[in-house]
């Protein structure tokens, strides 16, 4: 009989590739927030204006206390007081009705405008505000996730990954600046959102046990614990703390992912919505599904696999589907 899987690949629709897959469902690329992922509650909002409302006042006595010439000659400008007023205005703006999961995707992708110029003190200040704007929003960013916390639970692998990507992000830029500005904007290390890594501790703990407790456990079984874990305290602990355990459960998939050949090989695999379908273990397409049908269970997508050629084509007559097995498996099979 056939194997069906129903809930996998929202984020691996661009098959064509077994690294191409396992980047997007790792989150080493940009998969950007939809509407609802984040919770859009009036007391949620409210935190996130109260905190952005603070931040504006902070900042604001601080580009005050700036214009006092003793200070001013002491700090530099272009490289302490520079921020991105602007853009904190628009996410202010925003608590009063505006869709925050686009906001983030916006400033998210936002690329670096200037570069550094050799011997151009005016360019190069620009660049040191810029990079040093850019810090600040991706942190701004990552504090809003945290206070909104997680809306539907479809989106917690986006929500995730954007953390990750954030603070990739501000590592990164980070690295551009003078060390001297470094230093200072070392800042974002500071965890102004609520601590909830003792929960964690916990949890990983809890499962520890259970496994070590459990001979023979399979890993298919330990990411079922996990996924429970992260799935009933969505809503309990903030965002880039509970991350934590989804990295915990992506290193559980890689071991996984490692021995998808063995545990698949020979075995005919076919995405419903395509009109081919693959045996070859050699075959780029076959892995990328292989890698979604063990591993990517969260995605909207019907997979099926099978031992028997006979099952697979039973199931797409029973669909009014015409379908083909790949040029691709052709190739490696006749070789």
């Amino acid at each position: 009989m056939s194997e069906i899987n129903q809930n996998a690949g929202d984020n691996s629709n661009q098959i064509g590739n077994i690294h191409q897959a396992k980047n997007i469902y790792m989150g080493c690329t940009f998969n950007p927030l939809n509407k609802g992922d984040l919770d859009d509650s009036i007391l949620r909002r409210l935190g996130v204006s109260i905190f952005l409302v603070s931040v504006f006042l902070f900042w604001g006595l601080m580009a005050i206390v700036n214009c006092i010439p003793v200070i001013n000659s002491v700090i530099n400008y272009f490289i302490f007081i520079s921020f991105p007023f602007a853009e904190l205005s628009n996410l202010i703006k925003c608590c009063l009705g505006g869709n925050f999961e686009n906001k983030i995707n916006h400033y998210a992708q936002q690329k670096l405008q200037s570069k550094k110029r050799k011997n151009n003190d005016s360019r190069n200040k620009e660049y040191i505000k810029n990079l040093n704007n850019k810090v600040y929003v991706y942190w701004l960013c990552l504090e809003i996730i945290d206070r909104l916390g997680g809306g539907n639970f479809e989106g917690h692998r986006r929500i995730f990954e954007n953390i990750e990507f954030l603070e990739q992000k501000i590592l990164e830029t980070l690295e551009k600046l003078p060390r001297k500005c470094k230093k200072i904007l070392n800042f974002h290390q500071i965890k102004i959102r609520p601590n909830n890594h003792v929960e964690v501790n916990k949890i990983i703990r809890k499962i520890y046990r259970k496994t070590k407790n459990t001979p023979g456990i399979k890993y298919e079984d330990i990411l079922k614990q996990v996924n429970q874990e992260i799935e009933s305290n969505y809503t309990k602990i903030c965002p880039s703390v509970l991350k934590n355990l989804y990295t915990t459960r992506q290193l559980i998939e890689i071991s996984l992912a490692s021995d998808i050949t063995n545990k698949a090989e020979n075995k005919y695999i076919w995405d419903v919505k395509s009109k081919n379908y693959h045996y070859s273990k050699d075959c780029q397409y076959w892995k990328a599904l292989m890698y979604d049908h063990l591993i990517n269970y969260d995605a909207q997508r019907e997979i099926i696999v099978s031992k028997n050629k006979a099952d697979i084509h039973r199931e797409s007559k029973s669909r009014n589907v015409e379908i083909n097995l790949c040029s691709l498996c052709q190739e490696q099979i006749t070789k």
